[in-house]
């Protein structure tokens, strides 16, 4: 009951501000009293605000932060968030607000799944239990989902994915992630090149963190817009709607010299004339200049 009276007691009026995340990427979850439904990132922290408005005799000094793991039934003491002071206002009535900060759960067993009554809440309660005020002043959340999601993305050497990265079509280029939670078992990750997300070829696969992408000759590969993203693809878990892409990094053309061998031992004399040949793997009509160049050092910079 949310500012009502019992036996002549008047009780704090409690009520959610928000959710807000406290690392850079995330969405601002509003919570405010009795929201619709919504996500959480697991192992992420948060802060958790509500406010509080009363008598300064009735205001509480303290109040109780509990999360639920099946949609507020039960708040379990071992899913005790903080028991925290409430601020108190100076003079009455006053709108007092207050925040803390929540981790949420880290394990796949965590994860909210399709299956019906395993959604979080948040629930804040006037802990001042001498006055009796517990048993009336306290609020709940909307009902939210808990996904894992995937961020770090970066290539084989580690480099975040930017505009200084490059992959060639038809070769490899390497992704990783970090995982929240770590044991997801199974992901599958997805390029974008400007018209929607594609499947890898490699489909689902076991998350170990990282995935030889062959960048596939498609139509549209070459360019400076390429994105991907990893997806959690365990059985019945509820999915992130907004999934965190990699930074645009580029795609060229792979091109491959044919005359001379890439093996070496060729012999060229001075003023002889040689003709070299190479192929290209991508969309040609995209590349219509190329430079050749030459070394005398062999595996130094090219002249």
């Amino acid at each position: 009951f949310i500012g009502s009276t019992s036996d002549n007691i008047i009780v704090p009026n409690i009520a959610f501000t928000s959710i807000d995340p406290r690392t850079s990427g995330g969405v601002k979850l509003p919570l405010t009293p009795y929201p619709s439904a919504g996500q959480l990132d697991a192992d992420r922290d948060y802060l958790v605000k509500w406010t509080s408005q009363g008598l300064v005799a009735t205001e509480p000094s303290h109040v109780d932060l509990h999360f639920s793991k099946t949609n507020g039934s039960p708040y379990l003491s071992g899913n005790l968030i903080a028991n925290v002071a409430n601020s108190t206002a100076a003079a009455a009535p006053a709108t007092n607000n207050t925040h803390t900060a929540w981790t949420t759960p880290a394990t796949t067993a965590d994860i909210t799944t399709t299956t019906p009554g395993n959604q979080f809440k948040v629930r804040v309660r006037d802990d001042d239990t001498a006055g009796g005020f517990d048993l009336y002043s306290f609020i709940e959340s909307g009902t939210y989902n808990l996904v894992a999601w995937f961020n770090n993305l970066r290539d084989g050497s580690d480099a975040a994915f930017s505009a200084t990265t490059y992959c060639k079509v038809q070769g490899t280029c390497t992704v990783k992630w970090d995982s929240h939670p770590t044991d997801i078992a199974n992901v599958k990750v997805q390029y974008n090149i400007g018209s929607g997300w594609v499947d890898t070829a490699g489909g689902t696969i076991a998350n170990s963190g990282t995935y030889a992408w062959t960048v596939p000759n498609v139509s549209g590969m070459i360019g400076n817009d390429t994105q991907v993203r990893v997806l959690d693809m365990d059985t019945n878990h509820v999915q992130r709607t907004d999934p965190l892409p990699s930074a645009n990094f580029n795609v060229v053309p792979n091109i491959t010299m044919t005359t001379p061998p890439l093996g070496g031992g060729i012999r060229w004399r001075e003023t002889q004339i040689r003709n070299i040949h190479w192929k290209m793997t991508g969309d040609l009509a995209t590349v219509s200049l190329v430079k050749v160049e030459y070394s005398l050092d062999a595996d130094a910079n090219a002249a």
